[in-house]
């Protein structure tokens, strides 16, 4: 996949003459970008509806009306979000780990037998694996678990109906394109780690090993919204960096919850197209070949929410950015976000990684 460069100042020459070409990675750089002062800080209630509160506006900007960010260093960023494919493969690379000289030369049989679920007669596949255990035993990376979570369908919908989704939605093979959900900060870290080793490993460089995956910040994904490379002209079909979710044909942009803000006869929670996921390169890409950033789900980021005063939590809380197939129309403007501690794995949150340089951080 064709990496697109921006060239501002000798400090993004520099960073892109030794970026590591990875493909499915676009590049981002710019100094600063101006962005509509729209967004809502929201939470989901015990319904899974999304609540949400406007966001203050800095009293010490001169134009009311937008948002101004700057001091971003460039970097790589994923085209779409992680898929089930995807963290199966950090799965099995967890077995093998596990299994190093005691494999019976079965990856699924491993599997079983690392779930204690080796004298189940039906744990021949990643369904009846899955199914059979149910959440209850977990496989470790670094310490880590490298399970979804089972539950996360039936506790964030409990009147949702979700059973055939906790079942199916992660081990069958029609949702291998789709993103994948229950994934807890800790545990999309531990993936960024994994896939880091990989890319060290085939590439040698003494610049590349500078080079690493992670979960982006909030002004990353900020700027993956905002950023338009030079002399490129807008798409003609588009995932809305403004606030817009449907372009001048009538054409859905972006997977959400169309219910909350559209008229007859679009006014069901699928007139977007999907119900809940969808696979990750549905819709437009927006300016930067980014697929679903706004929409579909919403994405952990590794920045931390400012405490607010006179709260007091017993966990830091994140900042989980770009909305989900349950949100409506604000909550996937660039600056909105939600918070989750980093031990939570949702069904509306999955994620998508950066590929930064430790040199400029």
């Amino acid at each position: 996949m064709r990496i697109i460069f921006g060239i501002i100042g000798l400090m993004a020459l520099s960073l892109n003459a030794q970026m590591p070409k990875v493909k499915g990675y676009h590049y981002i750089v710019g100094t600063s970008y101006e962005l509509p002062r729209k967004g809502v800080y929201y939470w989901w209630d015990s319904t899974g509806t999304a609540k949400m509160k406007g966001l203050d506006a800095d009293s010490a900007s001169e134009n009311k009306e937008v948002f101004m960010m700057k001091g971003i260093l460039g970097f790589g960023i994923s085209e779409t979000e992680v898929t089930n494919q995807e963290w199966w493969e950090f799965v099995f690379a967890a077995v093998d780990s596990a299994c190093k000289g005691q494999s019976t030369g079965d990856r699924m049989k491993d599997f079983a037998k690392l779930l204690k679920l080796d004298t189940c007669v039906k744990c021949e596949n990643s369904i009846s694996i899955w199914m059979a255990n149910k959440g209850r035993n977990q496989i470790y990376f670094d310490g880590v678990a490298v399970l979804p979570s089972y539950s996360c369908w039936l506790e964030d919908f409990p009147y949702g109906q979700m059973q055939p989704m906790a079942d199916y939605y992660f081990p069958h093979v029609s949702y291998a394109g789709y993103p994948v959900v229950g994934i807890s900060k800790e545990q999309a870290l531990a993936y960024c780690r994994w896939r880091t080793q990989q890319l060290k490993s085939k590439l040698k460089n003494g610049d590349i090993q500078h080079w690493e995956f992670a979960l982006p910040t909030e002004s990353q994904f900020i700027a993956a919204a905002m950023h338009i490379p030079d002399n490129k002209k807008r798409m003609k079909g588009y995932a809305p960096y403004l606030p817009f979710t449907r372009n001048s044909k009538g054409q859905f942009l972006l997977n959400y919850n169309a219910y909350m803000d559209q008229k007859e006869p679009n006014h069901f929670i699928f007139s977007d197209g999907y119900m809940t996921t969808c696979p990750v390169f549905s819709y437009y890409p927006n300016q930067n070949g980014l697929y679903n950033l706004h929409g579909n789900v919403a994405e952990w980021t590794c920045s931390e929410v400012e405490p607010l005063e006179g709260v007091k939590v017993s966990k830091p809380l994140y900042k989980v950015k770009g909305g989900s197939y349950m949100d409506p129309a604000p909550c996937v403007w660039a600056r909105s976000f939600t918070a989750l501690p980093a031990c939570k794995g949702d069904a509306r949150v999955g994620f998508r990684m950066v590929l930064v340089s430790k040199k400029g951080a």
